[in-house]
């Protein structure tokens, strides 16, 4: 669903396809909690995409983001952090230049 959103379809499911078959994905079999905790991490970032302009942390993210820290892996959860912070930083720069420009 968050590369649906981004992409078209059928990219969106080759990276899907891709992702699921991938090194990581499937080294981290052998280490369950990594595992779980990586497959909240689409979940975590749709949320934050969809969370609009606000610069507010909405329920069903801080509910994604506790249920992949209870899953297991905290560096997972660091990461996903670290990947929302880029991301919404991106997205301030963007309207930053955007708000400039227009001046």
């Amino acid at each position: 669903m968050l590369l649906r959103g981004l992409v078209r379809t059928a990219p969106a499911a080759l990276a899907a396809a891709a992702l699921g078959v991938s090194g990581i994905a499937l080294s981290a079999t052998t280490y369950l909690p990594y595992l779980e905790a990586s497959s909240w991490l689409p979940w975590v970032l749709l949320a934050f995409r969809r969370r609009g302009e606000r610069d507010v942390v909405s329920p069903a993210m801080a509910v994604m983001f506790a249920l992949q820290v209870l899953a297991g892996d905290p560096s997972v959860a660091l990461m996903t952090a670290i990947a929302c912070a880029a991301w919404g930083g991106k997205r301030r720069r963007r309207a930053y230049r955007r708000a400039r420009c227009g001046s």
